[in-house]
């Protein structure tokens, strides 16, 4: 075989491949969002496979500032115990350049957003340095609440010590400390509660992760949202 026909008989498979690993990405795409719609209808509450406006609607971790090819895809909308529940995989790439090679990476996300009460300050909770940049232009700082034992075990940053404080009771913070762990990381901004892990979505999880999230909110006592500064809503 001469080296044109063998860089022929390369390319095509080349291009096979390729179409086949995009179209098996297509099928198990197309399973996926049938299963998820299938949940949805089962929980009373609704499936879309994509919703572009999503993309542009939080600001901080995990969500990327300005230009990129970050998309809001299978959102899920129910109710829990009568707090509505909105869900959806947030998944964008990045590229990094080592001076040899450029490297693309995906980053997906799985993030599950609450209404709350009113319209709060920023508070934060995770169990990392918080590295709180985006949020910064909020007037975001750390706080330590001065308890040895919890602030061993997560990092607080909020733009309100007194919300922060209220919310963050004894009680609130016990339970954290324990069954609650599994709702960190997570941030009231605004009118909303939203928590998110790095991980595909999955309907079981989010499920499991808005009881939490509802937990926490019964937990939190009204007077920390009545006694609130009301910060400005953040975009609809």
């Amino acid at each position: 075989m001469d080296v044109a026909l063998l860089v022929l008989a390369v390319t095509v498979a080349v291009v096979a491949a390729v179409g086949a690993l995009v179209f098996a990405g297509s099928a198990a795409e197309r399973r996926r969002a049938k299963a998820l719609a299938a949940w949805a209808e089962r929980e009373g509450g609704r499936y879309d496979r994509e919703r572009p406006e999503l993309v542009d609607r939080f600001s901080g971790d995990p969500f990327v500032e300005g230009r990129s090819d970050a998309r809001a895809t299978h959102v899920l909308c129910t109710e829990l115990r009568g707090h509505r529940v909105l869900a959806f995989e947030y998944r964008y790439s990045s590229s990094h350049h080592d001076g040899r090679q450029t490297r693309t990476a995906t980053h997906t996300h799985t993030v599950v957003v609450l209404p709350v009460p009113s319209g709060a300050p920023v508070l934060e909770l995770r169990e990392e340095a918080l590295g709180h940049a985006v949020l910064g232009p909020l007037g975001v700082h750390d706080l330590r609440l001065g308890e040895t034992a919890f602030d061993s075990l997560f990092y607080v940053a909020t733009s309100d010590d007194g919300f922060a404080r209220a919310v963050l009771d004894e009680d609130v913070r016990s339970w954290l400390a324990g069954a609650g762990a599994a709702a960190v990381p997570f941030r009231i901004h605004g009118d909303r509660l939203l928590c998110w892990d790095h991980r595909a979505l999955d309907a079981e999880r989010v499920r499991a992760s808005a009881r939490t999230m509802v937990g926490l909110l019964e937990r939190i006592p009204a007077s920390a949202w009545e006694g609130a500064p009301k910060a400005p809503e953040v975009r609809p």
